[in-house]
């Protein structure tokens, strides 16, 4: 698999890149950013999916926030269907997770956001797609008390 990664990005944040990919990854491939340990995050990537995601050879993650001690909250690509759909996971004193109600097109740009802020027992995980909430995405009165340490792409 190629990446080529670019800072030639029209809007571009304190943390940003372009990249884009080829090929049949032999592995995980991802941006890692390490940050101060935060309470909230807002993160927004603009993502395009050309096929279908493997049904068989597992997920593909799109972001990943993470604490010290293990994972925050994750954003999926899942096939279901014959279609390709978000799925959110997160850990609340046992792995949870929500998918998208409707499907992602192929071959059409979107801007998927996510929001976290930590709580012992009101976290909040908040997902947009092209600016709108997506509410079977958002988790609101959970128990995510980590602290976040590092974002992947």
């Amino acid at each position: 698999m190629s990446v080529a990664v670019s800072d030639a990005w029209a809007r571009q944040g304190r943390f940003s890149c372009r990249f884009s990919s080829s090929g049949a990854a032999s592995g995980a491939i991802n941006l890692q950013k390490s940050i101060s340990a935060v309470d909230e995050v807002f993160l927004r990537f603009y993502v395009r999916i050309s096929t279908l995601t493997p049904a068989v050879s597992g997920d593909v993650y799109l972001a990943q926030l993470r604490s010290a001690t293990g994972s925050c909250a994750q954003l999926i690509l899942v096939q279901q269907n014959n279609n390709t759909h978000l799925q959110l996971h997160y850990y609340s004193g046992q792995n949870l997770y929500k998918t998208s109600t409707n499907p992602l097109l192929l071959n059409t740009v979107y801007c998927v956001e996510l929001h976290f802020k930590r709580g012992a027992s009101n976290a909040e995980l908040e997902v947009y797609l092209d600016g709108a909430k997506m509410p079977e995405l958002s988790v609101s009165g959970a128990n995510i008390n980590a602290a976040c340490t590092t974002i992947l792409l």
